[in-house]
């Protein structure tokens, strides 16, 4: 069974499976394995003191005064399950969806996105990322593309960039992500960067991984 077909089958009504599991399983998630639990649920529980609320579940960017970041793409219904994409500037350990009394946790190791990530049920009322707080490395602010007549331009402007090493530039096609400039942009101080996709063809997503000393973080999708 594919992983997207295990998450439908979750989501689809087989939380009676899952109750076995508990909230005492916390600790054995691994990406991908969803836990269910009933009623509201906290980063506490999971060990983790950073939690990033998202309440109502729209498609956006959220931060908090921790300097992380999150952005929520792509939300959709398949299946009859409400189904959404994640990116973060930095790693998390869990995300919590709930619908109503109902809860799915997707636990993480240094992942900084993932596609496909399921509600238990045709909508979602409230997301949680659950992370260890700091500062990190490389701050963008803003990333965007726009079409042109040369191609598409791809924008991101930088707040701070401790440590910071370089970008790289990703279109996403299908599931993957396809590597767009084969030598780093390198890093020079806070400003906007600019990079011109003079292949693409049609709608695209793009994503900007930044590399520095410490960590790699992903930002996006931008789309154009």
């Amino acid at each position: 069974m594919t992983l997207s077909s295990w998450r439908r089958l979750a989501a689809a009504g087989a939380a009676a499976a899952f109750a076995a599991l508990g909230s005492a399983a916390a600790g054995t998630a691994a990406h991908g394995d969803p836990i269910h639990h009933q009623g509201h649920r906290d980063c506490h529980s999971f060990g983790f003191e950073g939690e990033l609320v998202v309440e109502p579940v729209v498609e956006g960017t959220y931060g908090d005064a921790n300097m992380f970041q999150a952005t929520i793409s792509n939300t959709r219904v398949e299946d009859g399950v409400f189904v959404f994409d994640w990116s973060a500037n930095t790693s998390v350990g869990y995300v919590v969806v709930e619908s109503g009394d109902e809860g799915f946790a997707y636990g993480y190791g240094t992942d900084t996105s993932d596609t496909g990530v399921a509600a238990p049920g045709v909508h979602a009322d409230r997301v949680l990322f659950c992370f260890h707080p700091h500062h990190t490395a490389v701050t963008v602010a803003t990333f965007a593309a726009r079409r042109t007549a040369q191609g598409v331009v791809l924008t991101w402007r930088t707040a701070s960039e401790t440590t910071a090493l370089g970008y790289v530039v990703y279109r996403q096609s299908g599931t993957k992500r396809v590597r767009l400039n084969r030598t780093l942009i390198q890093a020079s101080g806070p400003h906007t960067y600019r990079f011109v996709d003079s292949t693409s063809k049609g709608h695209a997503r793009y994503w900007l991984r930044a590399i520095s000393l410490d960590e790699v973080a992903w930002y996006g999708p931008a789309q154009a």
